[in-house]
C-alpha cells in the first residue's frame, strides 16, 4: 500500500516538473532566448523535488473555497440552518 503511495507521489513529482520545464521553455522560445538543444534536453530528467515541501504544514483557506466545494452551504447560513 506505501509503495503504492510512493510511486503515486514520485509520478506526480515528476509530471509537475516537467510541465514547469516545458512552460519555461516555451517561454524562453517565445522571447526569443537561446535554449539548450535537443541533444542536451534529452539527458535532463525531471525527478528534482528540493523544490517540494513533502513534510511542512499545509494550509488551505478552505472557507474561500467554501461555495465551489459545497454549493448548498452558503444558502444554509444565510437561512439560519444547523
Amino acid at each position: 500500500m506505501i509503495s503504492g503511495a510512493l510511486t503515486l507521489l514520485t509520478n506526480a513529482v515528476i509530471a509537475y516538473n516537467t510541465w514547469k520545464f516545458h512552460q519555461v521553455l516555451e517561454r524562453s522560445r517565445e522571447a526569443g532566448q537561446p535554449v539548450p538543444s535537443d541533444e542536451i534536453l534529452a539527458h535532463i530528467a525531471p525527478i528534482a523535488f528540493r523544490h517540494i515541501n513533502f513534510q511542512g504544514i499545509y494550509r488551505f483557506p478552505l472557507e474561500r473555497y467554501l461555495d465551489r466545494l459545497l454549493p448548498s452551504f452558503p444558502q444554509q447560513l444565510a437561512a439560519g440552518a444547523k
